[in-house]
């Protein structure tokens, strides 16, 4: 059963621990990982993210590329998309 408004689901992993693996999944460097929790996990726009990492903005936007053209999306929508079919499947 899928629990909505950002419910933790009953058994399995966390969204947290599951957001790990699905950036393992996705084979992401290690800066582009750091970008991505930042991307699925709060609301901060491309230059918030790269004040946060002390980045350019031109660099945050490549990374962002980068990670969406691993995930095979084209915006961070279909980012929160892929990743919430992918947690809904079992986080495998």
């Amino acid at each position: 059963m899928a629990f909505g408004g950002g419910l933790p689901r009953p058994s399995g992993p966390s969204r947290e621990e599951a957001l790990d693996t699905y950036i393992e999944k996705l084979g992401l460097t290690a800066r582009e990982a750091q970008v991505c929790g930042f991307l699925l996990s709060t609301d901060l726009g491309v230059q918030e993210i790269a004040d946060e990492l002390f980045i350019s903005r031109r660099v945050a936007q490549r990374h962002i590329a980068s990670i969406y053209e691993k995930a095979g999306v084209t915006t961070r929508i279909g980012l929160y998309r892929d990743f919430d079919a992918w947690f809904d499947e079992g986080a495998n």
